[in-house]
């Protein structure tokens, strides 16, 4: 995988045992730069993140496969601004 090289980018893996210590009422969000949609949709579909922000050179036919790869669950809110 590519992750950034920040002390604050995290694996997948150490993303959800995270996400498992928060309390069910916070609206996780990842910032993701670059990353590949699949890496992106499973952090929203097994619901490791509430939402991403998306921070690099992300397109409109990235942000249409990301929509299409993790549909918008109902009554959740959108995962992604308009």
């Amino acid at each position: 995988m590519n992750f950034l090289r920040n002390h604050r980018s995290l694996p997948p893996d150490q993303v959800r045992a995270l996400g498992r210590k928060l309390d069910g009422a916070v609206v996780s969000v990842g910032a993701f730069v670059d990353q590949p949609v699949e890496t992106v949709a499973e952090l929203l579909k097994d619901r490791t993140i509430s939402a991403a922000q998306l921070c690099g050179h992300e397109n409109a036919s990235y942000i249409a496969a990301l929509r299409s790869a993790a549909p918008r669950r109902p009554s959740t809110g959108p995962w992604l601004g308009a």
